[in-house]
């Protein structure tokens, strides 16, 4: 349709359906079940998971939590662990590297605005906290998604295992030199035949060996002048 505010509409609507979707997934779960859909659907876990997703900058801490969703700290803390397996702390910490390593995909903030917008207060502290979480710093994660993809395998990725100056490659592509006085083996043009390999006796008449014994190509008889046979 091209009425105005369709393609909004839709996707507000897919939205909408997804979300009560997810809600009655969660209403059915059974009271033992674990997870972050169960750990929502809990008052204090589900509480303490939607500040923290609401504010992921705010310097929480356990005492702030509790109070926010008006529980004790151990209280807090042993339904956490419960069911996401887990401290509060632990889980806040992950969603801020979480968060921050989509917006080093997504946008072009600097390292240091990426550490503020997602509660760091340093950025060494960003820098060693993401690369444990990682295993690269900010800045080499981010080039890491710039780069294209290197090419494997296919006619424009593949490599002949002959190498220049007539070095062969090995299986891991190591080169190695070909002894002196041998030739290069170049396979037959698709859809011929190759030569059977000589034997040592000298070729017949249609590039074949001689058989032992034979003299050389059969006569072929023909009648001469006066109708007589002759022998060429």
């Amino acid at each position: 349709s091209g009425r105005p505010g369709h393609t909004v509409l839709l996707a507000k609507m897919a939205e909408a359906l997804f979300i009560e979707a997810l809600r009655r997934h969660m209403e059915r779960l059974p009271p033992e079940q674990t997870g972050w859909l169960a750990g929502a659907r809990d008052p204090i876990v589900g509480g303490a998971l939607a500040a923290m997703h609401r504010k992921p900058y705010h310097p929480w801490t356990v005492a702030d939590l509790a109070r926010e969703v008006a529980a004790s700290r151990s209280v807090l803390v042993e339904r956490f662990a419960h069911f996401l397996g887990e401290p509060p702390m632990a889980y806040l910490a992950r969603w801020r590297l979480q968060l921050a390593a989509r917006l080093l995909q997504t946008t072009r903030q600097t390292v240091v605005e990426i550490a503020t917008e997602v509660g760091y207060e340093s950025e060494a502290a960003f820098n060693r906290a993401f690369k444990r979480e990682f295993g690269q710093p900010p800045a080499r994660y981010r080039r890491t998604l710039a780069e294209p993809p290197a090419q494997t395998g296919g006619a424009s990725g593949s490599r002949d295992p002959i190498g220049e100056g007539g070095a062969a490659l090995d299986s891991r592509g190591a080169r190695t030199e070909r002894p002196a006085g041998t030739r290069r083996r170049v396979a037959p043009p698709r859809g011929t035949t190759p030569r059977p390999a000589s034997s040592g006796q000298p070729a017949g008449p249609r590039g074949g060996a001689r058989r032992p014994g034979s003299r050389g190509p059969r006569p072929r008889a023909g009648l001469g002048p006066g109708g007589r046979h002759r022998t060429e």
